[in-house]
């Protein structure tokens, strides 16, 4: 990582650019224990270890990303979640799988 335990978003994504007319931003959800997370992490990642802080996050706040599907293009863009963990095999999905559930449900 760099000096400052940090990795760009140009750094830890291969994004070509293809979809900036599409995309208002990123949002970086860093799944990681705080530990994990004070160790090193994305530039501009958000930690949230638990589910709980998950959809406290996204969607009790007052300003939540707004939803969009593929076939709908908002105006400014889209908001594109992020989940990220160590190996992106447990805890980023769950964290992803819970979203969903809760947002429908």
């Amino acid at each position: 990582l760099h000096p400052a335990n940090t990795l760009s978003l140009h750094d830890a994504l291969p994004i070509s650019g293809d979809f900036t007319d599409r995309v208002k931003q990123y949002l970086i959800i860093d799944c990681r224990f705080s530990y994990e997370f004070e160790g090193g992490h994305i530039a501009e990642a958000v930690n949230l270890p638990t589910v709980a802080e998950v959809e406290q996050t996204l969607l009790e706040t007052q300003r939540p990303p707004e939803p969009s599907t593929s076939e709908a293009k908002p105006i400014d863009g889209k908001t594109v979640l992020i989940f990220h963990c160590e190996f992106s095999a447990k805890r980023a999905p769950t964290r992803c799988a819970c979203l969903s559930v809760a947002s429908v449900g």
